[in-house]
């Protein structure tokens, strides 16, 4: 990708090869945080505008956003026995369900074999509220993963430049739920870069009349709370959705071990180098496999999905590869299994506000009152503790606060009116009846 950019950049301002070569030596021995007058003089020395050496000196510089390759390992391990030790590694860091282990293994198994694929999944990682092991996650992942770079917060405009690679990073995008503007405006970067054929057309800030095409191409992970419901269907439809929970502990006592803390162990940087050596060795016959379309392609029954089919490939290649090397079907058990168990039409996989709206919808439909405050919602949801809402923050509950926005969110507004013996904030029952029935 870069040497595209590059070439677009450049515009056959150099057409001698030698003066090229030397053009680009020269780039990359500018410092990351070159001065102008230094651009200045480097591009007055070759003879091109100062832009162009901008545009190049960039690309290369946010080529190497994100954990660098590492050397590939002398010993040879094969890919389950890898994923064995990762579904260990998982256990330790995150609560989540036996499928849901799974499902992250072939996912991160996934991200070292993207340079032979056309399609790639994303990764939604959906928390009901705070603390439930987002950061972890994602610290996990950055350790685990191709080429990772994480981001607590990201732009339209930094998109584009961080995939311009000729291999490119897996982005862990943390905070998404609030980045709901961004991702609407980014939204053919992030749409289209689950498949490699997908590219987007940019106007050319130092040429009026000039664009550039930039592929987003790679995997990314997505973190946010009530993540499904800011993300429009479309974008979660091209990937797979994580779904985390609150774990408790008593006094004195950690769930699980603390992953920042964790990164600082030497034994990632190994645990990569035999995750590359794995790239490495199965990567021709990978390639082959996927393209093939004739390749026996074990997907489970009641999946009808042919977007779901195109994202999961890879993983099913390599699990398909395992059974035919090693006779062993294990990571095809386990991609079947985490297929079926994380699609996206299960009746129990509904997001917090889906749950919240049903819950809702029970409390108007025993209100004979015109109207009703918002702490008399937040009480109904509360002393329920079927719902679950009662286990919410520490054990406090939902906050009226919460209960607010979220009616708010879906375009109602608060009024301030009498409710029993005082006037209070709340919603008129018309009005919750009248939303409610379409959802």
């Amino acid at each position: 990708m870069s040497n595209s950019i590059i070439s677009q950049a450049l515009d056959m301002k150099l057409d001698n090869f030698d003066s090229l070569k030397s053009f680009i030596s020269g780039i990359k021995m500018l410092p990351s945080n070159c001065t102008q007058t230094k651009i200045n003089k480097f591009a007055k020395t070759f003879g091109v505008e100062p832009s162009i050496v901008k545009a190049v000196h960039c690309c290369f510089r946010v080529s190497k956003v994100g954990m660098p390759l590492p050397e590939p390992s002398e010993q040879v391990m094969a890919a389950t026995k890898l994923a064995k030790q990762l579904y260990k590694t998982i256990s330790k860091y995150i609560g989540c369900e036996s499928y849901e282990r799974k499902m992250l293994v072939l996912w991160i198994l996934q991200t070292w074999f993207v340079d032979y694929v056309c399609y790639v999944p994303y990764l939604f990682i959906d928390s009901p509220e705070a603390e439930c092991g987002k950061t972890q996650t994602l610290t996990l992942l950055m350790q685990t993963c191709r080429k990772a770079a994480l981001f607590d917060s990201t732009t339209v405009a930094s998109i584009p430049r961080v995939m311009t690679s000729d291999t490119p990073p897996t982005l862990l995008i943390d905070e998404s739920d609030c980045q709901r503007l961004k991702f609407g405006a980014g939204r053919d970067f992030i749409n289209g870069g689950y498949q490699r054929t997908s590219s987007v057309v940019k106007a050319d800030l130092n040429d009026q009349t000039g664009i550039l095409t930039f592929s987003a191409f790679g995997n990314k992970v997505f973190a946010g709370i009530d993540l499904c419901q800011v993300l429009n269907a479309a974008t979660v439809s091209r990937g797979i959705v994580f779904r985390l929970k609150r774990r408790k502990a008593s006094d004195g006592e950690t769930c699980f071990k603390d992953m920042t803390i964790a990164a600082l162990n030497p034994g990632w940087k190994k645990l990569r180098e035999y995750l590359r050596r794995m790239e490495i060795d199965y990567a021709e016959e990978f390639e082959k496999c996927y393209i093939n379309e004739e390749t026996p392609l074990d997907f489970p029954k009641g999946i009808t999905s042919a977007r779901a089919k195109q994202i999961w490939r890879g993983i099913f290649v390599l699990a398909y590869l395992e059974t035919k090397k090693y006779g062993d079907e294990t990571l095809l058990n386990w991609a079947k299994e985490a297929m079926l168990q994380t699609r996206g039409d299960r009746e129990d996989f509904l997001s917090s506000k889906e749950r919240f709206c049903r819950n809702l919808k029970e409390i108007i439909k025993n209100t004979e009152d015109s109207f009703i405050s918002t702490q008399a919602i937040c009480n109904a949801l509360n002393e329920n503790p079927e719902w679950g809402w009662c286990d919410m923050n520490n054990s406090k509950g939902i906050s009226v606060r919460h209960v607010s926005l979220w009616i708010k969110s879906y375009g109602l507004e608060s009024h301030r009116e009498q409710y029993m013996d005082s006037k209070s904030m709340g919603f008129y029952t018309k009005d919750l009846k009248k939303f409610l029935d379409k959802k």
